[in-house]
């Protein structure tokens, strides 16, 4: 079972870790995450560490450790530096280097400016992790990230792990579904006012469509489809066969006056209203503050974004940007049928922290559409399960 703690630096996070599982605690992963209140624009960077307790650990070794280091390490490692300056490092009875007590001595004696580090550059990697270095590379996942990862890897793991390839595997797949956040609201609680945003063909239609076959077909809630996407006809045709399908009334709101007006007349009599949102083009002021005059008019709404697999990670980036004035609730990764790299959409999760709410792929209405689960993504990313 792991636990998230969080400090104003580093070393306060990692003594959180040390009295909470003891020396031996096993960590999963280090970053740097914003502090404070969401809505605030400034925010001081905290430091955030996941760990576990070992959990092959033996009463003997539970033991006060005031950061020693063995008189040997592997060959290669990058650390042999600070552990030949120790006092001890030459005596014979000193004890094996505990993962936790190094990042506490790199805590102390440097200003920690990426949990990512360097730390394995320029080094032959074991086997295991080499192959983990290539599956992640081949996946696109940003090299920050993966030095990441298996730096984490190569302080978490004894050296006798590092060249079994499933517990490797393994550790790297529970860091890497740390480093990235997913909330799904909770599907029996869909209601209010949900609306939808995206690039053009990104899914934004038809996720409104499967959110409402769900709310009315296995919720048996009361749902109204409202459309903003007024430019194109055959946006509307789609909305209203769809509305026609689900035997739901359909609004078109040309403006925002019109908009707030359905809102006011709609929302005592529905549990739940989907707004669906023109295509968006985030290098266009006029389409952002279009959107921005809609939105302004519901200030209790979830504001979801759409993101298609198949889009390059530099244009869902700058989309992500061009929108974080506008409060993204959740992230929705759509057409992930139609690509075998997930690693763009990772690193986007990683780098911005928003919440993944869904999984979205193939043309089924009720059966495509899944909450997000972040063993999922990161599974599917390491070729064990298709999304």
């Amino acid at each position: 079972m792991t636990k998230t703690f969080r400090g104003h630096d580093m070393l306060s996070a990692l003594r959180q870790v040390q009295q909470e599982f003891g020396a031996d605690a096993i960590v999963v992963s280090l970053r740097e995450v914003p502090g404070g209140a969401p809505w605030k624009i400034w925010r001081k960077p905290m430091y955030e560490v996941i760990a576990m307790r070992n959990p092959s650990a033996s009463n003997e070794a539970e033991r006060t450790h005031t950061a020693s280091f063995p008189s040997q390490e592997r060959s290669g490692n990058p650390l042999s530096d600070i552990n030949n300056t120790h006092p001890n490092s030459s005596s014979p009875k000193s004890e094996p280097a505990n993962p936790l007590d190094i990042l506490l001595r790199i805590s102390r004696e440097s200003s920690v400016q990426s949990s990512a580090g360097t730390l394995i550059e320029d080094e032959i990697l074991p086997g295991a992790l080499s192959k983990m270095h290539h599956h992640l590379k081949q996946q696109g996942v940003d090299e920050t990230i993966i030095q990441w990862t298996l730096n984490a890897a190569r302080l978490g793991l004894p050296p006798e792990a590092l060249e079994d390839e499933a517990k490797v595997r393994f550790f790297i797949q529970r860091h890497l579904e740390g480093g990235i956040r997913t909330s799904p609201p909770p599907i029996e609680q869909l209601q209010g006012v949900l609306i939808i945003t995206g690039l053009s063909g990104s899914g934004k239609t038809s996720l409104c469509a499967r959110l409402g076959a769900y709310a009315v077909r296995v919720l048996q809630r009361r749902v109204v489809w409202l459309t903003l996407d007024t430019v194109r006809t055959a946006a509307l045709n789609e909305a209203r066969t769809f509305a026609d399908l689900l035997g739901i009334p359909l609004l078109v709101a040309y403006t925002p006056d019109e908009f707030r007006y359905h809102l006011q007349t709609v929302s005592s009599d529905y549990d739940l209203i989907l707004v669906d949102t023109p295509a968006l083009n985030p290098h266009s002021e006029e389409a952002l503050l279009g959107l921005a005059s809609f939105l302004s008019e519901a200030p209790k709404r979830k504001l979801y974004l759409t993101l298609p697999a198949t889009v390059k990670e530099d244009d869902l980036s700058h989309l992500i940007n061009a929108l974080s004035p506008f409060r993204i609730q959740g992230l929705v990764f759509t057409k992930l049928d139609e690509t075998l790299t997930l690693g763009s959409l990772y690193n986007l999760a990683w780098k911005t922290q928003i919440p993944i709410a869904f999984f979205m792929q193939g043309r089924r209405v009720l059966d495509d559409l899944h909450p997000a689960v972040a063993s999922r993504l990161v599974k599917s990313m390491l070729g064990e399960v298709h999304l």
